[in-house]
Order: C-alpha cells, then structure tokens, then sequence
C-alpha cells in the first residue's frame, strides 16, 4: 500500500478571515470548511474527524484544537451536527468525532460558499471565475508542519510555533500575490507593513520578523524603502532549517546578508582587543542597529 506524502498538504484561506478569527481558528476553520463547504458527494456538508486527525493536520496541540473549536462554535462559524445513534457495534470513532458544519455567521456562509465555488470550478476546469473579487484564497503549506519536516521551531517553544503558523500564513498569501502578477506580465509585489499589518491581524513587529524569517530560509527576497516592502521573488518553501534562533524587527535591503544560525559570526564578530575608542564606539554604533 502507497503512503501518501502528507508534506505537500494545504489548507485555503483567505485575508479576511483573520478579521474574525485567530491564526489558530483559522487553520482550524479552514480544515473543517474545505469538507463541510461540500454539499454533494460524500461530506454532505459535514465534517467528523477526531480531535487528534484535526491536530496531525493543522500543525497543533489537541488543547489548542480543542480551544479553537470551542471558540469557532461560539462565533457560530462552526456549529454541532446532531446525529442518531448508529447501530453498527464498534463504534468508538463516531462516539469521539467532532461532527461538524458551517455555522451562521456571515462570513462563514460566504467562505463556505465561495470555497464550494471555487472547488466546483476546479474540478470541471470551468475558464470563468464566479468566486466573488472581495473572497481570495490562498494556499497555505500546512504539510510542513509535519514532525518529520525540517522546521524553524522546537515544537516546546509555543512562541515560536505561533511564529511558524505565521510564516506559512505569510508566505501562502505573497505566493499567490507574485503567482497573480506574474500573469499579468509584473515583476514584483509590494506591500506596506501596516498593510500586512491591517490584513493579517498582526502587529507591525510581527510582521517584520515573519519577513525576516521567510528571507533567512531563502523563500523570499525584498528591498525595503519609504515603509514598503518590494518582495523580489518568492519561492516555494521546500524544507525550513537553519534559521536564526533570535527573531528580528528590522528590515533591510536584500543586499545584506541574513543572519542565520549557520553563520551568526559572520556579522556579529567584534575583535575587541585592538579596538582605538574611537572603533569600539563605532563598532557598539553598528551593533545596536543590527539588533533594532
């Protein structure tokens, strides 16, 4: 029997989703509406998957997905099917099962719907996009959360989980941007940092160090200037590894070298011994800007 290579798995979301819910909603929301946005065919509209298949997916603790799920019911982006009581004799799957579907709100219909447009059209290869211009979704890379995948994080660090979540979230979004205008016959993509901020619910820290961290593990490359963000190229992230452990807030011109944990020296080494006062000031001068 073939196993199935989990590294290339995806999820769909899009940038207005982080107006109303978390990253970790949103992984988990995204996982369930891609099943239960299906009506016809097998799913039926719903969704019924333990708590650990919905984890080994999204890249989180069972806490967390549980937590996520509570929240996503409680937005009515989520709501609990209620099924009879099945007759086969083992059935301990059906008993421990999230039995899901989409909920009321607003934009949770609108998703499903427009991710149930999108995946028609797929399949027939229909030419015309009926998916509404406000709804655009992106792939995020969901499979490099695997714990065989080389990543950035220790999964013991819950900062830096949040941090990777973050990354894959960035990089699906400026993926599917450069994809677009490289139809278009467009060379790069440019962004503000607030607007990245606005869009993804992020501080505007964070959002620089996400950049940071796609750059030290090669997926992008940017120039900086006047508050934007000229993303060079971006590429597809195939194993996540060597990345510098400290995360860092400013941005630079691409010319300069990343800091990476391979080769840390190579930018922070001072010799302190034969330093006038006058080098060793200029020198501190350099250092505190590197840091900031």
């Amino acid at each position: 029997m073939n196993i199935r290579d989990k590294k290339d798995d995806v999820l769909f979301m899009s940038t207005g989703l982080f107006e109303h819910l978390s990253d970790a909603e949103s992984y988990v929301f995204s996982h369930v509406a891609f099943f239960a946005c299906q009506k016809e065919g097998r799913f039926k509209g719903n969704f019924k998957q333990t708590t650990r298949a919905i984890c080994n997916k999204v890249g989180y603790s069972a806490n967390t997905v549980r937590k996520a799920l509570e929240d996503l019911i409680d937005k009515k982006f989520l709501s609990v099917v209620k099924e009879e009581e099945p007759t086969l004799k083992y059935n301990y799957i059906d008993k421990v099962a999230h039995k899901l579907t989409i909920g009321e709100a607003d934009y949770a219909v609108k998703y499903a719907n427009s991710m149930a447009t999108m995946l028609k059209e797929s399949v027939t290869k229909q030419k015309k996009v009926t998916v509404p211009r406000d709804m655009t979704f992106f792939k995020v890379n969901v499979g490099k959360l695997h714990r065989d995948t080389n990543t950035v994080v220790d999964k013991k660090e819950k900062n830096l989980s949040k941090h990777f979540h973050k990354t894959l979230i960035l990089h699906g979004y400026l993926y599917n941007q450069t994809s677009w205008n490289k139809k278009r016959n467009r060379d790069n993509v440019s962004r503000g940092v607030a607007f990245l901020s606005a869009a993804m619910q992020w501080s505007q820290n964070t959002v620089r160090r996400v950049i940071n961290t796609l750059k030290d593990i090669g997926a992008v490359g940017y120039s900086y200037a006047t508050k934007t963000v000229t993303f060079t190229f971006v590429s597809v992230i195939n194993a996540i590894k060597n990345t510098s452990n400290k995360l860092r807030t400013k941005l630079c011109n691409s010319d300069k070298e990343p800091i990476t944990a391979a080769a840390p020296n190579k930018v922070f080494k001072i010799d302190v011994e034969n330093l006038t006062p006058s080098q060793g000031a200029q020198n501190l001068k350099e250092w505190q800007e590197r840091d900031n």
